[in-house]
């Protein structure tokens, strides 16, 4: 009975370090995606719930600049809704922001925005990590031509009431470049708001933005908050490559290696469902350390996305391979006891 005892453990802990690796999942600008290649971006969707059960999504969030051509053209806003809303659907906890191309059209209004994603800016959303045990939050912060005293106002309360939460923030524009022409070098900067508001709010665990297409469309910057912790700034943005970012998605998953309660390890990496491959350069596929606060090259991704390509969905497929190997546990231990 002890052995049998024993191999349950290892099973569950198997089970628990390999499949238990929860995902962010983070939408890039996809304006001109609803524009002109909309199959791209409901493929893109159709392929996350497909792999709903091998991804683990916790949050599912877009970094704005959803349409194109704003509040000019509906159809956009209607293909963006109707795809986005099938999330709800898979029980799939998702957010938007609204970036400046959002906004386009008469007086830069948020009209059509709002109709369609209402409840969206500046909303905590409810999201649960490490094994749904911590109750965390995403806030999206809308793309400002300048922010508005009230918007202030209206964030600081915000932040004064959730600080024994986890806050993860996504808004449009947050981390730029500037190059030096003389010895070519480029230094990443952040926008002062944004700079404030870390400062200001150790809740604050990391941000995800897009709107840039420099080095490709991706950057990261490690960003000392008023704790003095790092907090990682992540910048993907793919609208500017074939077909408007030819499918290409970002993917956070968290990573415990220690076998305790604590993640340890975030794991970057950058998958296109429409194109099945990878991208791995050092700016598409690497990891961060939380506790030497350090980015460091590469990402242990233990799980194969191209199951998904098989047409067999992942909950499936791993659903069968467990009851063939329960049922060979049951078998094994019912011969050992009539040996006894």
């Amino acid at each position: 009975m002890k052995s049998n005892k024993i191999l349950i453990i290892i099973i569950i802990f198997i089970i628990k370090n390999y499949y238990c690796q929860e995902t962010i999942i983070i939408l890039p600008d996809s304006q001109y995606e609803t524009a002109w290649w909309k199959q791209l971006f409901q493929e893109e969707i159709s392929w996350i719930l497909h792999c709903k059960n091998l991804l683990e999504p916790i949050f599912v969030s877009h970094v704005g600049d959803i349409v194109e051509h704003g509040s000019l053209i509906k159809e956009e806003w209607l293909i963006a809704w109707e795809t986005l809303n099938l999330l709800n659907y898979y029980n799939i906890p998702w957010g938007v922001t609204s970036g400046n191309h959002d906004s386009q059209g008469k007086n830069n209004s948020l009209e059509l925005f709002e109709k369609y994603f209402p409840n969206q800016n500046f909303e905590l959303k409810k999201f649960y990590l490490n094994y749904g045990k911590k109750e965390s939050y995403f806030l999206h912060i809308p793309y400002f031509y300048d922010i508005k005293k009230y918007q202030i106002e209206k964030l600081n309360n915000i932040f004064n009431n959730s600080k024994d939460n986890d806050i993860f923030i996504t808004s449009h524009y947050v981390i730029n470049d500037n190059y030096n022409k003389n010895n070519n070098t480029k230094t990443t900067y952040i926008l002062p708001y944004f700079s404030n508001l870390l400062k200001n709010n150790c809740n604050i665990k990391m941000i995800f933005s897009g709107h840039i297409f420099k080095n490709g469309g991706e950057n990261t910057l490690l960003f000392k908050n008023g704790c003095g912790k790092k907090i990682p700034i992540f910048l993907s943005n793919y609208q500017s490559r074939k077909k408007g970012g030819n499918g290409w998605l970002r993917f956070y998953q968290f990573i415990n290696n220690d076998n305790n309660s604590n993640i340890n390890k975030l794991c970057i990496y950058t998958f296109s469902p429409v194109l099945q491959k990878f991208e791995k350069d050092y700016n598409s596929w690497f990891s961060y350390n939380f506790n030497n606060e350090k980015l460091e090259e590469g990402c242990l991704l233990k799980k194969d996305l191209f199951l998904c390509n098989s047409g067999f969905a992942p909950g499936e497929f791993y659903i069968s391979i467990f009851i063939i190997l329960f049922i060979i546990f049951l078998l094994l231990i019912f011969l050992f006891d009539i040996k006894q």
